[in-house]
């Protein structure tokens, strides 16, 4: 350990040379390297994190810039864990890096978490929230939580052990068309806040680990929001129906389809995993994203139009149709709305743009 490099942290007595020893041999999980992630995990090494996990599989595009200070216009194109692992080794070469260039599901949560001592959620859709609580909570392992939309941002500790999880906060996923970033803006400062907050509780969990008496001990639930419409902050308490932490709660069958990820409407939709040269290709994403990248063929036809009920006319398709997004979820929304106010069958393609569509690097 450098003691020098770390010389304004180790000076303060609720760290000190101890406590910089434990950053220094923590292990932190980072699940997305966007807005979040890319304050978070600068923060992170440059305090000296001994291990910082990326996991991401999309690649940086220009509309990433405002917000995600990790890249740079050259970046563009490039794989976001592969750009992110080496910025922050260029900061910090002394810490270890480990990338995953992929999104996370079931089988990589259920790898990497319980190797970890704290979790970092940079996501941005419920799916993937809820399956970091589930799996935490299972290995009982902390995880900061972090969101943000226009001007606004919250962050939050959980830890099932030692106070409420994610699920006490938020029990199932809206009943409501919810938009993210890309849908509904978001002023880029707040994302370095919310990030840097986040690195902040990372710090405050590796220093004061499970002793509650510790001056930098964790406020597990303690929820604070950041922004212009919304600031303070308040505890969340323990729910003791949880269907996560709750002693009657079984996690022990943990499946993928218990993560719904859109609005639940009583109508199937197929998912698909490829695409054929003659099917009708309709991008579900909102029109800046379209713009920038786009599979050829596709027509545009954001899914903020289908929540309004405003509706493509696909009558006179006789190919089939697959809707997409960036990841899945949005699709599966947009076709479950067309399907049951149309007699169109629509399809969803499973894994979105980021499978099936990757720019040649």
């Amino acid at each position: 350990m450098d003691q020098k490099r770390y010389a304004r942290q180790i000076i303060l007595p609720e760290i000190g040379v101890e406590g910089q020893g434990k950053i220094s041999s923590g292990k932190v999980l980072c699940i997305g390297v966007g807005g979040l992630g890319a304050a978070s995990t600068q923060y992170l090494a440059a305090a000296g994190v001994g291990r910082i996990t990326l996991v991401d599989g999309d690649f940086v595009q220009l509309s990433n810039l405002q917000r995600q200070i990790l890249f740079s216009n050259a970046d563009v194109e490039r794989r976001k864990v592969e750009v992110a692992a080496q910025r922050l080794k260029a900061l910090n070469p002394d810490i270890e890096i480990v990338t995953h260039d992929k999104f996370l599901d079931l089988s990589l949560a259920e790898e990497l978490i319980c190797q970890h001592d704290i979790v970092v959620d940079g996501t941005d859709n419920f799916t993937t929230k809820f399956l970091i609580n589930d799996i935490c909570v299972k290995y009982e392992i902390p995880f900061v939580y972090g969101a943000i939309s226009g001007f606004d941002g919250e962050v939050a500790t959980f830890w099932s052990k030692q106070g409420p999880c994610y699920r006490c906060f938020r029990p199932s996923p809206p009943k409501y068309f919810v938009a993210n970033c890309a849908q509904a803006g978001v002023i880029g400062a707040i994302a370095g806040l919310v990030g840097s907050a986040q690195a902040l509780e990372v710090i405050r969990y590796l220093v004061a680990g499970k002793i509650s008496q510790h001056p930098l001990a964790p406020e597990y639930g303690r929820l604070r929001m950041f922004g212009l419409s919304n600031s303070g902050e308040w505890q969340i308490k323990k729910n003791v129906d949880c269907t996560s932490c709750s002693k009657n709660a079984d996690l022990s069958a943990i499946a993928m389809d218990k993560y719904d990820r859109c609005v639940s409407y009583e109508v199937s939709v197929e998912e698909i995993s490829d695409i054929k040269p003659d099917d009708f290709l309709v991008d579900v994403r909102e029109v800046k994203e379209w713009q920038e990248s786009h599979i050829p063929g596709a027509i545009n036809w954001p899914l903020s139009k289908f929540i309004e009920n405003e509706l493509p006319d696909l009558s006179k398709v006789s190919s089939r149709i697959v809707f997409y997004c960036k990841s899945g979820a949005r699709s599966v929304q947009a076709a479950k709305i067309m399907n049951k106010n149309n007699k169109n069958s629509a399809v969803s393609l499973c894994g979105g743009i980021m499978e099936h569509y990757k720019p040649q690097l």
